[in-house]
Parts: structure tokens; sequence; C-alpha cells
């Protein structure tokens, strides 16, 4: 990473065992509970509540049709990939123009970037569909609105991550591309 440090442990003792519940509780709440309770209500026709005739309800189906037709499957992880591509791009000019670049409101750009992990998920849904519906060009129901929903939340998660690797690497590396006679992007 061009510095040199040292990570320390630190021993948890009697805490050891409350800890690792926490940590799991937390796990339990944040993944598995939303995960749960997305396939149940993947397998309901309409919003219905857990019991026995919303059991009866329960249907496969809509696994069954988009793995019959690939088309929405193929196109699903397509713009997800290319979101997630554009959003490693665009965290990385984020990343560097927020800790390298030397103009006023710089660090603005990590602060917006960052918005969206402080918006639930659920809101933050809402909130692009309401602009997807109200803007001056058809955007709901359509791929671009499945891209671009996709982007902002993988951009939130690529700007953290890229800030904090960007900050490791000394300046030496972009100071020796300089010198050496390479552009912005290739020394970027």
């Amino acid at each position: 990473s061009g510095r040199g440090h040292r990570r320390r442990l630190i021993e948890l003792g009697r805490w050891r065992l409350p800890v690792l519940a926490g940590v799991w509780a937390y796990v339990v709440v944040a993944v598995v509970l939303p995960f749960v309770a997305l396939v149940w209500m993947s397998t309901q026709p309409f919003l219905a509540p857990v019991g026995q005739e919303a059991l009866r309800r329960a249907d496969l189906g809509a696994y069954a049709a988009v793995f019959r037709d690939g088309a929405a499957l193929r196109n699903s992880v397509v713009y997800a990939g290319l979101a997630a591509t554009l959003a490693c791009v665009l965290a990385a000019v984020i990343a560097w123009a927020s800790s390298r670049a030397r103009f006023r409101g710089s660090s603005v750009l990590d602060g917006l970037a960052f918005l969206p992990i402080a918006v639930p998920g659920l809101v933050l849904g809402v909130a692009l569909l309401n602009v997807f519906i109200r803007a001056p060009v058809a955007l709901y129901a359509t791929a671009t609105a499945l891209g671009l929903a996709d982007l902002v939340q993988a951009l939130a998660y690529s700007a953290r991550f890229g800030g904090g690797g960007l900050a490791r690497v000394g300046r030496e590396r972009e100071e020796a591309a300089r010198v050496s006679g390479v552009g912005w992007w290739p020394m970027l």
C-alpha cells in the first residue's frame, strides 16, 4: 500500500461470547430477516401477513417465470454489472477528487456519494420510484431506471471503499506518474 502499518488485536476476554452473540443478532436482523421477508412476499400474489391462508396461496410461479423467460434474468444481471462497473469508475474519480483535488466543494462529492447509505433502502426505493415517475423523460419501468437505481446503490459503497483504499496509498505514486508524463486518467 506504500505505507507500513501493524494491526493490533483487541482481547475481548469474557466479553467474547456477548460480542459474538451481538454480531450474529445484527446479521439476523440486517440480512436474514429481510431476505426471508423478501422470499415470503415473492410467493404471494398481494401483500399478506404470514398465516395459514397465506401459506395456502404461496406460489413459486414468479420464480418459474423468471427462469423460463431468460431475457428478464439476463437483463437484470447485465444492467447490474454495468451499473457496478460505472459505480466503481465514478467512485474512483470521486474518491480522488475528495481526497486529493484542490477545488472548492470537492469534499461535498464524497458526502453526496455516501448519502444513499444513510437512507434506508425502502425510503431510497420509494424516492427513486417517485423520481422516475415524475421525470420529464419516461423512465418508469425501463431498463434505464433499473440501471440508475443499481448505480445509486452501488456508488455509495464503491465510494466508501474506494476512498479508504486511496487514503492508504501515498501521493508519491501520483507525483512519479506526473513527472513521467502520464496523464490524469492513466495515473488514476
